[in-house]
Order: C-alpha cells, then structure tokens, then sequence
C-alpha cells in the first residue's frame, strides 16, 4: 500500500511538472498597438505603420477589406453626405501577436458648392454655386427631393480650382461641354456607370488630373476631352468607344494607351490607337512606336506627347494637320513614301532642320525647307528656313506657329504668300519682303506681336483685309490712303496697329524693300485696338534703325526703343510676350497727331559691321 502510494505521488509529480514544463514552452502572446495619426489624402487614408503588423483590415459601409500597407482607397466607396465611420484594426501573424483594439476615423463628406433647377423633364441639372463654389470633393447626390440629378450643365464648373476629386452618380446621364474646364486642383474622378459621351473640353487644362476611368458604356469621347491633362498617364479605352475626335488626350505626356479587345472601330498596338477601316493613326504617345501597317497619321495625333523624335515606317503616305505640334522636336526627315502633308504639323515645336528622304517623289528638300516639285511653292519650313531661288510661293500655314523664327527673308522669286503661312509666329519680330511679291493671303500675320514695322513692296497688288489681323506692327507703303492699285486694300478696322502711307521706299541690290521717308503716320478708327503715340520701327537688309530725323539728312529727333513685355488683347483675352522696336512719340494720342501733322519724317540708318 505504501509502494502504491509512493508511485502514485510520483507519477502525480510527473504529471504536474509536464504541465508546469509545457506552460514555460508556451510563449505569451503580444496585442499590438491601435493604428493612430489618421489622415486623409487625395480620398485616401492613411495611418502610421503599427509595429509587429503583417496586415490591416478596414471596415467601411458595411464592407471589410484587407490591406497590406498602411493605407486604404475610399474614392468611389463614399457616396453620400454625412459622417462615415472607417474601422482599422492591426493584424499579426496570429502566433506571437494579437490583433490590435479597433481604431476609428471619422471622414465627414457634405454635398456643398452646387445649385440646382429642374430641367422639365423630370429631373434636376446642377451647376457651381457662384456665391460658396466647391472645395475638396464633389459629392454630388443621385437624387434631390425625390428627383433625380441627370445632368450638368455646360461649363457648370468651369474654372472651380478648389476642387480636388469629384464622385458623380450613376443617373447622371449628361455631362456638359466644358463642364470641369480649368479645374486645376482636381485629380480624381468617379464618372456615372451608364455615361456614354464625354463631351468637348470636358476636362481642359485638369493638370493635376491623374485618376479618371472611363465607364464600359462609353461610346463617344470628344475634342478635347482631356487635353493638357498634364498628369495624366495611363489611358485604358473600353470596347464600346466607336468615336474618338481630334485625339481627346493631346498634350497629356501620356506613357501608356490601350483600347479593349472587340472594338470594332479601333485597335491598339505599340502604345497607338489606330482606326482599323483606313490604318490611320488616330491617338499616341510618348512611348509609342509606330507599326509598320500605319498608313497615315492623324490630326494632333502626336500633339503635345513630349516627343523629341519619332520613327515613321515606309507605309506611312500622310501627316495630317498639327500632327506634331507642341513637342520639343528639333529635327525631322520626311519619309519617301509620304505624299500628302496638312497645315502646320510642326506648330510650337522649336524645329532647326527639315529634310526629306531620297526617292520622295513629290516633295524635295532644300534650305531647311520642304517643297513640292510640282509648282516649287515651300509647304513646310523652320526656324533656320532660307527660302532657295527656286521657291516661288509660300504656302498655307507653312510656318505657322514656328515659336523659334525671329527673323526671315522672303526674295524675290516669291510671288504669294498664302493663308496663316506666318500665324502666330510669336517671336517673329524681323520679315523683309522682296519687290517681286504680288500677294500677301489672309491672316499671315496673325497675332504676330513681335513684329517690327513692315515695308511693303510696290510690286504688291493684293492684300487680303485681315492679313495683319491682331499683328500690332506698322505697315509702311508708297500709295496714298485714298489711291491704292487694283485689289489692294486695308481694312483698318481688322486691328492692324497703325499704318503709313505715301511712304517713299527703296530697294536693295536684291530687291528688298526699306523706307526712306513717310509724311503720314496714322492710327485707324477703333482707338481700342490703334495708338499713334507710338509706332513699330521699320527695318532694312543690313542696317540698323538709328531713329527718324525731321529733316533730310538730319539728326535723329525720335529715338528706337526696345519694347519688351506682356501685351494683351482686350476683346479676346489673349496675352503674349512681345520685343519689339518701337518709336514713341508720346504718351497723349492728340497731341503727338498734333506734333506730327504736316510733318515728314526721315528714317536714319546705320550700316552694320
């Protein structure tokens, strides 16, 4: 009986020190600490990194979701106005630690910064409130007082740069043109589920735009839907986008573009969006390569990308209008097979050199020119362009929007220089026209502010009305005001700055024209847009303009000046740098055309060296 005892007082010690051994293996379980320092980001909140978690889950509207890192996307999940609690608990690896307390951040949302109207059809249309406009995010309800919110208006909300994301619902069926324009802040939209058009200028000038994905059922996408979205950089186009205008993405610096497989309009390849019935190339990229099946390529299908260069394979036969435009290219080598050329394909771009491939057979290159064999007239030129001898005309936009052309001769063998060939060339300050030219198109100067006064040659039988449209520059002549030859005629209502008549000219050993004299400095009619208390410089092959003197020979009374600065249109809206070469007479417009009635003055040149 004592035996039995013994062992069994053993075996009971046995037993207890297990237990007591297998309770010291066990190691104790760690609670980790609550997320804390919430804060909300571009509809994104985050939270400071919880040591010993492997994961974090999240709670929101009914709805839990697992998360790796210390952050969690709300955009599109919050729908509607009020406090929304968001629940975030730390996780472990479920041996060593256990799961933290819940933490909880309240993100409060309220509809605020629109009015409404009914549209008699049913439903309310929405638009910026002008008193109290919207800030952060745009929340707008799917329904108002039983009705639903279908639409918003053209321009609703135009230029609200305090907007940082925007959640539209899906009833709401009509976004109208132009209806974030300008919104500069905003970089995160929800678009309706059901919306099928996203209309002109929807999201113009949106640079810190980044987030926006386009709804399956979208069917049309428009002229510059999303233009200078300038962070914008991935676009995904869903099958049912049968119609994209005039590349809806240019000037977005795109990296990466693609359209759904079963579109039956377009497919992609290469970073290229490419209309399948005709293999033109409708919409790229900066990292696009262009396939070797591309026929054409399209307008502004290049524009603004951010390209220095591009390789255009063999089957390419047209570039279309402003393909390239606002790119930091400096050269380009047009292709042998390329038969058709638009307007302007170069407008903004700083281009130095122009050439074309051996075998082209209808255009040829020469001066950093491009021309057309056919009737010798240059189609394409740069900033570094001089016109051959061969040249006979100046075409349609051929140096239209050259931003890096300053100075250019036009010789005599030129006899027409054709519609907008120099529109907006900005810096262009210096063109010296040859006695030769016939005809001088509409607009060719437009908004070309930087130019110095023009002599115009007597050769010269043509000038449209609106040819130095907006151009603030001096025009000097030989006809009197009252005795022009033929078709020539000025409007001056067209906002040429001011003009001078009855000008005695001269001409160079090659022809160009210079001013000697004028006895007639006049502004036109509409004194918002003319001045005579100044007046361009006029310019001559060789020589500087020293000033005017009152009398032949004489001293300069008048002295040149250099102009540089801003100079805005005051109808338009337009603003541009200027330099330019001006003589000031005065500040008050009565009393220099009292100073200068009657008088001729001299132009005083100074040969250079």
């Amino acid at each position: 009986m004592k035996h039995a005892l013994k062992y069994g007082l053993v075996a009971l010690c046995a037993v207890c020190l297990c237990g007591a051994l297998a309770a010291c293996g066990e190691e104790k379980k760690t609670e980790l600490s609550a997320p804390e320092n919430f804060r909300m980001e571009d509809e994104v909140l985050y939270w400071d990194e919880v040591e010993g978690a492997t994961k974090y889950y999240v709670y929101l509207e009914g709805s839990g979701t697992y998360v790796s890192e210390p952050s969690f996307d709300t955009f599109g999940l919050i729908t509607e106005s009020g406090i929304h609690p968001i629940e975030v608990i730390a996780l472990g690896d479920e041996k060593s630690t256990m799961e933290s307390e819940p933490a909880v951040y309240e993100y409060t949302v309220r509809y605020q910064g629109f009015m409404y109207r009914e549209t008699g059809k049913g439903g309310y249309e929405i638009t910026a409130n002008p008193d109290d406009p919207p800030k952060g995010l745009l929340l707008i309800p799917e329904e108002i007082d039983g009705k639903p919110v279908t639409e918003i208006v053209a321009q609703g909300f135009m230029n609200c740069t305090e907007i940082t994301a925007a959640i539209l619902p899906d009833n709401l069926a009509n976004l109208g043109p132009s209806a974030f324009y300008g919104c500069t802040s905003l970089r995160r939209v929800k678009l309706p589920s059901y919306l099928t058009e996203i209309a002109d200028l929807m999201f113009l000038n949106c640079t810190s735009l980044w987030d926006c994905e386009l709804p399956a059922l979208v069917e049309e996408v428009s002229i510059g839907a999303f233009e200078n979205c300038s962070s914008l950089k991935e676009v995904y186009i869903p099958a049912s986008a049968t119609k994209l205008f005039g590349n809806p993405w240019r000037g977005t610096r795109l990296e990466h573009i693609e359209i759904a497989e079963g579109n039956p309009v377009y497919y992609s390849e290469g970073n290229c969006i490419i209309r399948r019935a005709d293999k033109e190339l409708v919409t790229g990229c900066g990292a696009s390569v262009i396939p070797n099946d591309v026929v054409s390529i399209g307008s502004w299908a290049f524009s603004g990308t951010g390209i220095t260069e591009m390789a255009i394979p063999q089957s390419v036969t047209s570039i279309k209008s402003y393909a390239f435009t606002g790119n930091p290219m400096t050269s380009f080598v047009l292709p042998a097979g390329v038969t058709e050329i638009g307007d302007t394909i170069f407008s903004g771009c700083d281009i130095e050199s122009l050439s074309v491939a051996e075998g082209n057979k209808k255009y040829y290159g020469k001066g950093n020119c491009i021309l057309t064999r056919e009737d010798n007239t240059v189609v394409l030129g740069c900033k570094n362009s001089v016109i051959p001898p061969e040249a006979r005309a100046i075409g349609q936009s051929a140096f239209m929007g050259c931003d890096g052309l300053r100075e250019i001769e036009i010789p005599s063998n030129i006899e027409e220089i054709g519609d907008e060939a120099f529109r907006e060339c900005q810096n262009l300050r210096r063109i010296y026209l040859a006695n030769g030219l016939k005809k001088i198109g509409s607009s060719v100067f437009y908004y070309c502010w930087s130019l110095d006064g023009i002599a115009i040659p007597e050769s010269v039988t043509e000038i449209a009305t609106d040819a130095f449209i907006r151009s603030r520059s001096y025009i000097y002549m030989a006809w009197g005001k009252e005795s022009q030859p033929g078709d020539f005629y000025i409007n001056d209502t067209y906002g040429i700055n001011g003009y001078c008549f009855d000008c005695t000219l001269a001409y160079d050993e090659e022809g160009y024209c210079y001013v000697v004299s004028t006895n007639q400095l006049e502004a036109g009619e509409n004194y918002f847009f003319y001045s005579i208390s100044w007046a361009a410089a006029p310019i001559r092959r060789g020589y500087t303009f020293a000033g005017w003197a009152t009398e032949e020979g004489g001293e300069v009374v008048f002295q040149p000046e250099i102009f540089s600065g801003t100079e805005s249109e005051m109808f338009t809206g337009h603003t541009q740098e200027v330099e330019q070469t001006r003589v000031r007479f005065g500040e008050d417009d009565h009393e220099v055309f009292q100073k200068l009635m009657g008088l001729t003055l001299y132009a005083v040149w100074i040969p250079n060296n």
